[in-house]
């Protein structure tokens, strides 16, 4: 089998991995084509791929798990690291994503992906984006190892709780393999990426989101991917779709806005509401802190307002240096959605005009920050 009908198989067997860029969608040009977040918020063409679709095994929500009937291929360092370098000498990708399922050990394939990494670094003289995924039980030296070739490495926590985890991947170790590999990964960059699965393990949008703020707090973690649990029911993975939109516009008012894990509220369930977005959640919630005074409002307020994202807010101050607003048709043209945060503003005292609107804007994606919400 040749490298290129290899990344077939292994460019479309990492499609679920997001843990790297905002999509599952490949760039139809060639296998493994996706679009990812590079330095400073840039998006570069990478390419997204495994080492091997071997896997000892039987996560279930892996497409890859021992038990699933599929081709099993597997690239050797020379040969991935040599398609790479063709297809990156044709300005085709900027970048590298590479995964893995775990073939024989952990550390055996580790150490397949590190020499693929020293054969680009070295012999291919590539110096651009490359992203290796930590594979659960690798030893720290093989972390270390990875750290020092790579952008960028990351492990994926899959589920919120040992619990959680546990009924979903039997033999992986929640705290040893994945939260101690999560310190070592702090200790030696500036930050880490990782991955929930939604829906695969009955747990909780709450208990989703505490793990994450308590990664965010103590191990520096920067960006949270949702993957909705893909189940052979379609009305359930169309509701997990959902909860995937929810908790990546909570993870968005958490990272870009600064909201604290109090300032999200959740249902006697610990469910995220289906009928409302998380920041009207918390207006709703709050009437005690609105209506707030636009030509006074801190950065602060001005980013609890529905409807007011970053870039309205820094406009709203740069306007308020030189003069005042007079009327809510102002806020409309700067870019506010005038009719989520009218009823929650006062312009020079007064209320403006308005219907309350639960209609939410197009959805947040995770690789943008210019959505109002």
């Amino acid at each position: 089998m040749t490298p290129e009908e290899k990344l077939k198989i292994l460019g479309a067997s990492a499609k679920h991995d997001i843990s790297c860029c905002g999509g599952r969608k490949e760039v139809p040009k060639f296998p493994g084509l996706y679009y990812a977040s590079g330095s400073k918020g840039k998006i570069i063409p990478i390419l997204k791929t495994l080492f091997t679709n071997k896997c000892k095994n039987n996560c279930s929500y892996c497409l890859n798990r021992a038990s699933q009937n599929c081709q099993r291929v597997s690239f050797n360092p020379e040969e991935l690291a040599r398609l790479f370098s063709n297809i990156y000498q044709k300005s085709l990708v900027e970048g590298l994503f590479l995964s893995s399922g775990i073939d024989g050990t952990a550390d055996k394939t580790m150490q397949q992906m590190i020499k693929t990494a020293e054969l680009l670094r070295f012999k291919h003289h590539f110096r651009g984006f490359l992203h290796l995924k930590i594979l659960p039980g690798s030893s720290d030296h093989l972390i270390k190892r990875a750290m020092r070739l790579a952008t960028r490495v990351s492990i994926n926590i899959e589920a919120p709780t040992p619990k959680r985890l546990e009924k979903i991947a039997k033999g992986k170790n929640f705290m040893q393999e994945i939260v101690r590999t999560m310190e070592i990964i702090k200790n030696g960059m500036a930050d880490q990426t990782t991955q929930f699965v939604v829906g695969a393990s009955d747990e909780t949008d709450q208990e989703i989101i505490k793990t994450m703020d308590w990664l965010r707090r103590t191990k520096r973690l920067n960006r949270t991917y949702f993957s909705a649990f893909r189940s052979q029911n379609l009305f359930s993975t169309k509701g997990l779709l959902h909860r995937e939109h929810r908790l990546y516009q909570v993870e968005f008012l958490q990272r870009l806005y600064g909201f604290s894990l109090s300032e999200i509220y959740f249902s006697n369930d610990g469910k995220l509401p289906n009928n409302v977005d998380p920041k009207l959640n918390y207006a709703l919630h709050n009437s005690d802190k609105f209506p707030i005074e636009i030509n006074k409002a801190s950065p602060y307020q001005l980013l609890r307002i529905p409807g007011i994202g970053k870039i309205t807010t820094q406009r709203i101050l740069d306007i308020r240096r030189n003069g005042r607003f007079t009327d809510v048709l102002e806020l409309k043209k700067i870019g506010a959605i005038t009719q989520r945060a009218a009823p929650f503003i006062l312009i020079n005292g007064k209320r403006p005009e308005y219907q309350l609107s639960l209609v939410e804007p197009r959805g947040i994606e995770p690789l943008t920050s210019r959505m109002q919400i």
